[in-house]
């Protein structure tokens, strides 16, 4: 029996716009880094787990991106989504097509567009996550929060299961509630309990296990991937899957649609450098300060100058001279379609700016 990666890389990436957009979103983006936030979560995984297990869940318009940055994936590892329906959907129609060939298969399910800063210790946590799955338990990863964050999920942590895996130390605990985004007070009040983990969104369980469990609590889900099952069944290819993709309507998440009602849930807890690259803030933690507490990126050719600017990350894909004055706490990114100018304590409201503009051009064009 082996363990399978399923790469959810379908998102939008709205938040880190205007380098992120939906005809190019983040996870197919480089961010300090030569490799794209795609191909370093291959990078963190492909030491335990091999190539040929690695599946990747896109879109129509993504997948020239997933063959030109992994062309070592065969055509039946890429698993294409008509339209997203939610991660449920997607993660539901990876587990039926890897079954179909595996009955006993075992599957991590991970964002594309994470950064775990230990990848030995991640590595030791999903090996002991299998183990875990391999006994019935759907397995979340969580990672000990280290500030109030508003844009992450947190997972309530109940009683251990009395579980270690030797090699690493690590241990199992019971989950007792998913909660996404809190307000900060109470994101506040979840550092000062001491009992809350920031969610990773991944996850890791038996394929038939998360079946049962969407098959259970999203009928709607559950007659797709129904009609996907019976048609590879009866010889169809891939064309099965927008014939039964036609009229889905749900758009569950798999937290709220399935583990927050199933059990038994399990919780492998991390302490690491984790994010989810969901912000600019997040974005300029990447790079080093200097001694004026400015962060200042520059991928492309081209002066910068920065005069009494503090804790500012400035970055730039045009090459212009940039020069800032007297300015703290911002966020400047510039591409050669737009310039963003945000205090940092609003960046959960840029991923708001998309549909804004697509609003206003829409009403220009009706006018």
């Amino acid at each position: 029996m082996s363990l399978y990666a399923v790469l959810l890389a379908g998102g939008s990436g709205t938040r880190l716009w205007p380098v992120s957009t939906s005809s190019r979103p983040k996870q197919f983006l480089p961010f300090n880094s030569q490799r794209t936030l795609l191909q370093a979560t291959v990078d963190r995984l492909v030491p335990l787990i091999s190539l040929q297990n690695v599946y990747v869940v896109t879109f129509p318009q993504y997948v020239p991106f997933v063959r030109e940055q992994l062309p070592e994936l065969s055509e039946k590892q890429l698993i294409i989504e008509p339209e997203g329906c939610g991660t449920a959907a997607g993660i539901g129609l990876a587990a039926t097509l890897i079954m179909a060939s595996d009955p006993q298969a075992v599957i991590g399910s991970f964002p594309a567009d994470l950064l775990f800063l230990d990848g030995e210790q991640y590595r030791q946590a999903l090996q002991f996550a299998e183990e875990l799955a391999h006994q019935g338990y759907l397995v979340a990863l969580g990672v000990e929060p280290i500030a109030p964050e508003t844009g992450y999920g947190y997972i309530q942590v109940g009683e251990s299961l009395e579980m270690k895996d030797e090699k690493s130390g690590l241990s199992a605990f019971r989950v007792l509630h998913f909660i996404s985004k809190p307000p900060r007070e109470r994101a506040e009040a979840y550092i000062r309990e001491g009992t809350y983990m920031w969610h990773t969104g991944v996850f890791v369980w038996r394929a038939d296990r998360i079946l049962e469990e969407i098959r259970r609590y999203i009928p709607a889900v559950r007659e797709v991937l129904d009609t996907v099952r019976n048609g590879f069944a009866q010889g169809y290819g891939p064309e099965i899957i927008p014939h039964a993709w036609n009229g889905l309507r749900a758009d569950v998440p798999i937290e709220a649609g399935v583990v927050e009602k199933a059990h038994p849930i399990a919780l492998v807890p991390l302490r690491m450098g984790w994010s989810d690259l969901g912000s600019w803030t997040q974005i300029a933690a990447l790079y080093q300060a200097d001694e004026y507490q400015k962060r200042l990126h520059m991928p492309c050719s081209g002066q910068h100058v920065a005069i009494d600017t503090h804790n500012t990350f400035v970055y730039s894909q045009t090459g212009k001279t940039i020069a800032i004055v007297g300015v703290e706490n911002l966020i400047i990114v510039e591409t050669d379609e737009a310039l963003l100018i945000c205090q940092k304590s609003h960046v959960q409201h840029v991923s708001k700016i998309p549909d804004m503009l697509a609003r206003e051009k829409q009403t220009l064009s009706e006018g």
